[in-house]
């Protein structure tokens, strides 16, 4: 279950989006036809570990704001597809541009992808990342459960701090980032505990997700490439 707990990392949130005047931009893609491209290396540009794009399907606009459904399509570096096949997501942003994620959700459909013929259930994993992220803000706590037969996968996400501002530079081009950082907790299938630092752009989502160890060592860095 290695590379499912690595994947679990990622917290879904990017964008491209038109919103009333008078409302945020949010941090997360709502221009249905967009490809977001990543790459995840090893330390200091290291050794690639795999590639991923997310397709951001249909948008459906309502009362309260719009349901996004996006694709995860993963790739080993010699192109062979990950995790059973592209996994299908979705997200809610509301008319403040506020993004509701539901890591559960998340966890689950990489599950069904991987064991079709298994039963499942979860709870628990809502997170809502605001529109009006800034420096010094933190975030709620979040933890899922996803359970497969009698097996337990469980991830507990604290310390949800933003730290500060920052542009970046990427293959993709610059970015006026917000970075926030998090702490981790896995068990039941797999026990790990990793620190996380993910730069948020308006108008882009997730720019770059940096994982390291409980002891602050970096072990990857998941960068954006290119935008279609």
């Amino acid at each position: 279950m290695t590379k499912f707990s690595k994947l679990c990392t990622l917290l879904l949130a990017f964008g491209l989006a038109a919103f009333p005047l008078n409302a945020a931009q949010p941090f997360f893609c709502s221009s249905q036809g967009r490809v977001l491209n990543y790459v995840r290396r090893g330390p200091d540009g290291g050794k690639v570990r795999w590639k991923y794009s997310v397709t951001f399907d249909r948008i459906s606009k309502g009362p309260s704001g719009s349901a996004v459904e996006y694709t995860y399509d993963f790739r080993k570096p010699g192109g062979a597809q990950m995790y059973g096949g592209p996994i299908a997501l979705h997200a809610q942003i509301a008319e403040n541009g506020d993004v509701t994620l539901d890591l559960a959700a998340t966890m689950l459909s990489i599950f069904r992808n991987m064991f079709p013929r298994s039963s499942f259930s979860s709870e628990g994993g809502r997170t809502v990342l605001p529109a009006d992220l800034a420096p010094g803000h933190t975030l709620p706590d979040a933890s899922a459960e996803v359970r497969v037969g009698a097996l337990r996968y469980n991830v507990v996400v604290t310390e949800r701090k933003v730290l500060r501002e920052e542009r970046l530079t990427t293959p993709a081009g610059e970015f006026d980032c917000v970075v926030v950082s998090e702490h981790k907790v896995e068990s039941g299938m797999r026990s790990r505990e990793v620190r996380t630092l993910t730069w948020y752009a308006r108008g882009v989502g997730e720019v770059r997700h940096d994982t390291m160890d409980k002891n602050g060592k970096l072990q990857t860095s998941e960068v954006l490439e290119s935008i279609e």
